[in-house]
């Protein structure tokens, strides 16, 4: 009878009869869902608490494996695993009347990898930059810290998407084919205003290659060698925005 169901024979009939009809997941599911089993699955099913849960939670996210430590995400993915086997006994079982795992607070996950520079590393790159072998790079790289724009837009942007008269940067190309305005402000501003009353003749690109006129100038190495006189570690261009 459901009175008598451990947390465990929950877990063996949701592997059994569920997973299968969710093969892409299949592999990982079990996995998680074992490890859940072998921490509680002799317990019986109505006494297993949220602390328990919250237990098994702090277990997961000290917990050394082969790889080093869980990040908050994949811990966030036990819990997720854990919930949807209770939400199938609560609903189409009738074992249960209750989901521990809802009241159990998911750990915050950190939004991707973020690396600001501090005031002196920016004023240490920028110098570096600016005695920079590439005529470019000093422009560039204030136009990236002050529009926010991404490498590749600000490198194949052309004379037509500034407006001098509204101090503002059209962006025709971003990730979902929409417009995007920039302002171009302050100093940014007047560096491309100075940069325009020398610009090359024979193309519309602000940052044309020595080496072509309708190719965008290649910043990769005098990138890295900026950020090594400025000795400025594990920053890529992208952290910029």
């Amino acid at each position: 009878h459901s009175k008598r169901k451990t947390f465990g024979d929950m877990i063996d009939r949701y592997i059994e009869e569920i997973l299968p009809l969710k093969p892409k997941s299949q592999e990982k599911q079990t996995q998680q869902l074992s490890y859940w089993k072998e921490k509680l699955g002799h317990i019986i099913l109505k006494d297993v608490t949220s602390s328990n849960i919250v237990a098994i939670r702090n277990e997961l996210s000290t917990g050394q494996t082969p790889r080093g430590i869980r990040s908050p995400a994949t811990v966030n993915r036990y819990l997720a695993a854990i919930s949807h086997v209770y939400t199938i006994a609560i609903k189409e079982w009738e074992w249960t009347h209750d989901n521990p795992v809802s009241r159990v607070s998911k750990l915050k996950e950190s939004r991707g990898r973020t690396r600001f520079l501090s005031d002196n590393e920016r004023v240490k790159l920028l110098h570096a930059c600016k005695r920079s072998g590439n005529k470019y790079l000093y422009f560039i790289v204030v136009l990236a810290l002050s529009t926010g724009a991404r490498r590749n837009e600000i490198l194949s942007m052309t004379w037509q998407q500034i407006d001098f008269k509204r101090q503002i940067i059209t962006l025709e190309e971003t990730k979902n084919g929409e417009m995007r305005m920039l302002p171009l402000q302050g100093y940014a501003y007047d560096l491309i205003c100075e940069l325009f009353k020398h610009r090359h003749p024979f193309t519309h690109l602000l940052f044309p290659s020595d080496h072509g006129n309708h190719k965008p100038v290649d910043i990769t190495k005098s990138w890295e060698r900026a950020l090594k006189k400025a000795k400025i570690e594990d920053f890529r261009f992208h952290d910029l925005r």
